[in-house]
């Protein structure tokens, strides 16, 4: 039998004494009042007769007694609850990786931003925190596109620029393309005017003249056969470039 089965059965045996102790008692002492009281009346005028204050007394005493002990019992038939302390040690926060915005140092006074222009992505990335800025790296181009692999971009723009002054808490900007687009634009700061009779598929295949920054080409067929921006025109990198075809005839016509 368990150790709280055993304590519910007491309980249940300390009841009925419990009871009598409260109820009985009282009775008793109250009915010997009575009869004490009835007894000095009838026998008023005898010596053998108590008197009214010593009944009384008694009387009251009795009553008093046996209800403070009835309640004493009552109470000390309670179960006692134990209460196991339980000692836990401290358990240490686990740090969440978030290099994108943990820096590795304090910003020291007097700090620029460094320039980033041309290196690799996690280069990029490792010199702005060794000087203790926090950083997102983000596409430069509209596309929107996650930097999964961050070997294959290449950082071609930052916010705040190099050499601006950057300070503790703040937070940079890093724009990257793909590898082959970064090379691309480097080698075109202005637009190259396309090969005369060049088709769409004759300029984004291998080693053709928009074949580095396919992604970034969008081919349109309008009335005036161009691109956007024109031959000439300065590049950004990550802009995407419109290349317009005659209706019909992909063959962009001078």
């Amino acid at each position: 039998m368990t150790a709280g089965a055993t304590d519910r059965k007491n309980r249940w045996l300390r009841l009925p004494a419990g009871l009598v102790l409260l109820v009985v008692f009282p009775l008793i002492a109250a009915g010997w009042a009575v009869y004490t009281v009835a007894l000095r009346i009838l026998h008023r005028n005898t010596a053998s007769a108590p008197s009214p204050a010593r009944t009384a007394v008694a009387a009251l005493i009795i009553i008093v007694l046996g209800t403070a002990g009835a309640g004493v019992y009552v109470l000390s038939a309670r179960p006692s609850e134990s209460v196991v302390a339980v000692q836990t040690q401290p358990v240490p926060a686990q740090p969440i990786p978030t290099p994108e915005t943990t820096p590795a140092a304090s910003v020291p006074p007097g700090a620029v931003m460094p320039d980033a222009l041309g290196m690799p992505l996690p280069a990029a990335e490792s010199l702005v925190r060794s000087i203790g800025l926090r950083y997102v790296s983000t596409d430069r181009s509209p596309l929107g596109r996650r930097l999964t692999i961050d070997t294959s971009w290449t950082v071609v723009a930052s916010n705040p620029r190099a050499g601006r002054p950057v300070f503790a808490g703040g937070r940079v900007a890093l724009y990257a393309l793909k590898n082959n687009e970064a090379a691309w634009f480097a080698a075109h700061p202005v637009m190259p005017r396309l090969a005369a009779g060049a088709t769409s598929a004759s300029l984004v295949g291998p080693g053709d003249q928009l074949a580095d920054v396919e992604e970034l080409v969008s081919f349109t067929e309008g009335a005036r056969p161009g691109t956007v921006p024109a031959a000439g025109r300065r590049l950004r990198p990550g802009q995407l470039i419109v290349v317009t075809t005659k209706p019909g005839n992909p063959t962009i016509v001078r």
